[in-house]
């Protein structure tokens, strides 16, 4: 088990957001990724914890080839985009993004006078929706609510993206070949011991010192972890 945190990171961004970016793969980014952050898995090619300024924006910009996770963590982001929907996302929802065949814009503004926060993962297109469906695939955005427990947003490619909401003194069990990152609260280790807010940690594909899956720990506080866990199956939870 390792783990890398944000505050070991630059911190860099465009517009009227600042982000630390924890994972960049060079599927997507080749040479221009930062040594510094940690290559993806399976479909996760991008992770990145931003912060956006009162009355900040990206300004509108275009993706393609791509599903787009944001999980909003403070405040309220308002969304313009023309992949289906627009309106305003507030700390505990989660917007997904599908570029479908023709990619979208969008732009995503901060009408507060204070800041405002938001987790933002990139994962590869699902193939098997790729091979299987029609050439003219329109993009999509859906927002989902985060309850506490298990909120499952995507699984393909073997690999589960949920979203666990762990009461105080609750343990979360992750699978060899596992990564999490907690964006709330904090969560306690033997291995690493207090593993805070902006950390990401990654169970390596031989797992803990026995080959079994690492336990992780809650203490009198809520916590919020972002994990993408192995699974035997691979279908669009969200879709």
């Amino acid at each position: 088990m390792k783990h890398l945190h944000y505050d070991d990171l630059d911190i860099v961004g465009f517009g009227g957001l600042r982000e630390n970016i924890l994972v960049m793969d060079s599927r997507v980014f080749g040479h221009r990724r930062s040594d510094d952050a940690w290559q993806g898995r399976g479909p996760l090619t991008y992770l990145a914890h931003a912060f956006f300024r009162p009355g900040g924006s990206t300004g509108r910009h275009s993706h393609s080839d791509v599903t787009i996770v944001s999980v909003i963590t403070r405040g309220r982001i308002r969304h313009e985009g023309d992949a289906g929907w627009e309106g305003d996302l507030h700390a505990g929802q989660v917007m997904i993004q599908r570029s479908g065949s023709h990619g979208f814009s969008h732009n995503e503004i901060n009408p507060d006078p204070e800041a405002a926060g938001m987790v933002q993962l990139w994962c590869l297109p699902d193939q098997y929706l790729i091979s299987h469906d029609q050439a003219d695939r329109k993009a999509t955005t859906t927002v989902v609510d985060v309850q506490p427990g298990n909120n499952p947003l995507l699984q393909q490619d073997g690999y589960q993206l949920s979203i666990e909401v762990l009461a105080p003194f609750s343990t979360l069990s992750l699978a060899p070949s596992s990564l999490a990152y907690i964006y709330e609260g904090a969560l306690w280790s033997d291995a690493l011991g207090k593993l805070s807010r902006g950390s990401l940690i990654d169970i390596d594909h031989t797992g803990s010192a026995n080959n079994t899956d690492a336990t992780l720990t809650s203490r009198e506080e809520i916590v919020r972890v972002i994990t993408l866990q192995p699974c035997a199956n691979s279908s669009d939870l969200s879709a």
